[in-house]
């Protein structure tokens, strides 16, 4: 199983894609945080979005794990307004949407999404609300 993480950011749409995939040991979690540290820090606080894109990404340790979530807790800190994610593996599902509700009490900018299409639904529905003359997608 190939081991992904790729983050890249489109400043004319408010939007962090995340690419997580394989099994990311805590050096990739933590090279990984440190490219979506820079990526969110672009954005100077103001809202944005996240398309969070984790199909085939395997449970992570609990050590990857704790950084994974210290991420979901910066982006929030610093202006996540909605994050959509894709998944399809139930456990690693499970565990990064506790990981969010553990980084953000009574966490409710997450959406899970089936596939990428309904995710870049849900982030251009979000973008409207915040961002009315924001290009949509589709």
């Amino acid at each position: 199983m190939a081991t992904i993480y790729d983050a890249r950011s489109d400043p004319a749409r408010h939007t962090v894609y995340l690419r997580l995939s394989g099994l990311l040991r805590e050096d990739d979690m933590r090279a990984f945080f440190e490219r979506y540290r820079v990526l969110t820090d672009a954005f100077e606080g103001k809202k944005h979005f996240i398309l969070a894109d984790l199909r085939g990404m395997a449970p992570a340790s609990p050590e990857a794990a704790r950084l994974m979530g210290e991420a979901i807790g910066y982006g929030r800190a610093h202006g996540v307004a909605c994050c959509a994610h894709v998944s399809d593996a139930a456990v690693a599902r499970l565990q990064s949407l506790r990981l969010a509700r553990e980084a953000t009490v009574g966490d409710d900018v997450t959406i899970d999404a089936a596939s990428i299409a309904e995710a870049e639904r849900i982030l251009d529905e979000a973008r409207h609300r915040l961002y009315p003359t924001t290009r949509r997608t589709g």
